[in-house]
């Protein structure tokens, strides 16, 4: 999965209809640029490649006052739905931490069930890395150098502590923090 697809199609679907610049401005201002090594060329790409793929479609602003022409973006129903498998994915898949991190960006935009639903399972997933690594360790393969299963230790304790901010994410959004009581969103300040 892209990490900067999820981010640009969210970042659209947050602001629509915007501009290039303010999806590239948004983005930085979250330093998408150091956790996600997103930069302005892949922003502007990202953009493009949506709109070939017709989850994105253009619109095109006059010039005004000394001010170019400018094309300015938003989602289409094909866009929208994309934007919302890759967010899932981002959530409940165990994979790359950019990717979490990019979903962790718009997970709000779920109702509050569904993204509990999506955290437990994720929950569910990391236990069994972590009781899998367990196995692992007791019971090397012959061959394999004692220094090596030092991977399997940081993997376990990666996952150990991903398990613990998942269990506790939980009960923040359990507790409300990002849904109104009705398991709604709150609404998204746009700003840009």
């Amino acid at each position: 999965m892209s990490s900067t697809r999820l981010l640009v199609l969210g970042v659209v679907r947050l602001l629509q209809p915007v501009h290039g610049y303010d999806v590239r401005r948004m983005l930085l201002s979250w330093r998408a640029d150091e956790w996600a090594s997103v930069n302005p060329g892949s922003i502007y790409h990202a953009l493009k490649t949506a709109t070939r793929d017709g989850q994105c479609r253009t619109i095109g602003e006059p010039a005004r006052g000394g001010r170019p022409d400018r094309t300015a973006y938003e989602l289409t129903e094909h866009g929208e739905f994309d934007f919302l498998v890759l967010l899932r994915e981002a959530l409940w898949k165990l994979g790359d931490a950019t990717t979490l991190r990019a979903g962790l960006c718009f997970f709000p935009v779920l109702g509050r069930d569904e993204l509990l639903s999506l955290l437990r399972r994720r929950l569910t997933q990391l236990e069994a890395v972590v009781e899998s690594s367990g196995f692992t360790v007791s019971a090397p393969h012959p061959v394999t150098p004692r220094h090596v299963v030092e991977q399997i230790h940081l993997s376990a304790a990666l996952s150990e502590g991903e398990a613990r901010w998942v269990g506790d994410m939980i009960t923040r959004v359990e507790r409300g923090d990002y849904h109104r009581p009705d398991g709604t969103p709150h609404p998204v300040v746009k700003e840009v």
